[in-house]
């Protein structure tokens, strides 16, 4: 960095002034980027989606709980008897009641964080 003297007779420095800017440019930067529009729990792989999975492998509702609050544990156990019922009929439809039983439990999760849902 080199000093020079204005015309005053004061001290001045190059460079400072380009290491303000630069600095000033990267928190621009860093503040004007979007943030994700989803959480990572709303995702395919996620741990709500996949505690919805394991819960219905395991035949066992209670490994969805931890993800609503209590006051939807009455609903998630509706969804997941529904979704045990019609994935008997296996195929497409086991598939399709997986999804359901998902996206409801995760609805759910949204709600009990008063977060919206958007979808998996």
């Amino acid at each position: 960095m080199t000093r020079k003297r204005n015309a005053h007779g004061k001290l001045r420095s190059k460079g400072i002034k380009f290491g303000a800017l630069a600095l000033l440019g990267s928190l621009m930067l860093i503040f004007s980027t979007p943030l994700a529009a989803q959480a990572h729990c709303d995702s395919a792989d996620g741990p709500v989606v996949t505690a919805a999975k394991h819960a219905l492998e395991s035949n066992d509702v209670k490994l969805a709980f931890p993800y609503v609050g209590p006051q939807y544990e009455k609903e998630v156990a509706v969804a997941f008897d529904k979704a045990m019922a019609a994935g008997t009929a296996g195929g497409e439809a086991k598939a399709v009641t997986e999804i359901c039983f998902a996206e409801t439990t995760l609805r759910l999760h949204r709600a009990t964080e008063n977060t919206s849902y958007n979808g998996i």
